[in-house]
């Protein structure tokens, strides 16, 4: 299903995971995918700079939205946590923006997309209060897709140590879990997911 992810697209779905393990939900709701894509939202994303457009910062929003849902029994991130009835919705919508535009790709862009067509869900809301409107967003994502893109914001510091102490938790975590055991593939999955950030910092 994931295949045609980019890496930002693949993180921002593991860091929507990670928000309903500190949020406590029994789902992976818009409002998960949402915060996911606001943690990924570098400067020079295209997400941050279509949010830019709409004088949002990424970082404010991303805080206010934790805070607004906060309150839930944090869940374990090893524990297997489905998407919800809105969010599968938006994913699909976010395959079928990539379609429409010709793009090979599934990326954040798309995601936003996905998000805004999934109408009544709590991300929706959320966008359409601050004056996203799903054809202005899909014409400015045409417009800056178009233009030459910007240069790479250098990774900082801080969120280099933060991958390696995460790799470092998980690989203890892996270390102590019982030979064939179910929590080991969640727990695969989310080092490759900060090695595959590492690689994009340090690589490009």
């Amino acid at each position: 299903m994931f295949d045609r992810y980019t890496e930002s697209a693949r993180r921002t779905l593991f860091f929507a995971r990670y928000a309903v393990s500190q949020l406590g939900t029994a789902s992976i709701g818009t409002e998960h995918v949402l915060i996911g894509l606001l943690r990924d939202a570098r400067k020079q994303s295209i997400v941050a700079r279509i949010l830019a457009r709409f004088q949002i910062s990424p970082v404010d929003l991303r805080r206010d939205l934790e805070m607004r849902f906060a309150g839930g029994k944090k869940i374990d991130t090893s524990v297997e946590v489905p998407f919800g009835a809105d969010t599968k919705d938006a994913l699909r919508f976010a395959a079928d923006e990539a379609d429409s535009l010709h793009h090979d790709y599934i990326g954040t862009e798309h995601l936003l997309l996905g998000l805004l067509r999934a109408e009544g869900s709590v991300a929706a809301s959320i966008l359409s209060e601050r004056g996203l409107r799903l054809d202005d967003v899909r014409t400015i994502i045409v417009t800056l897709l178009a233009e030459p893109p910007p240069e790479p914001e250098a990774p900082s510091r801080a969120e280099l140590i933060h991958h390696i102490e995460e790799i470092a938790r998980l690989v203890r975590q892996l270390a102590r879990a019982p030979a064939g055991s179910a929590q080991a593939d969640p727990l695969t999955d989310r080092i490759e997911s900060h090695l595959a950030a590492l690689r994009q910092h340090l690589i490009g």
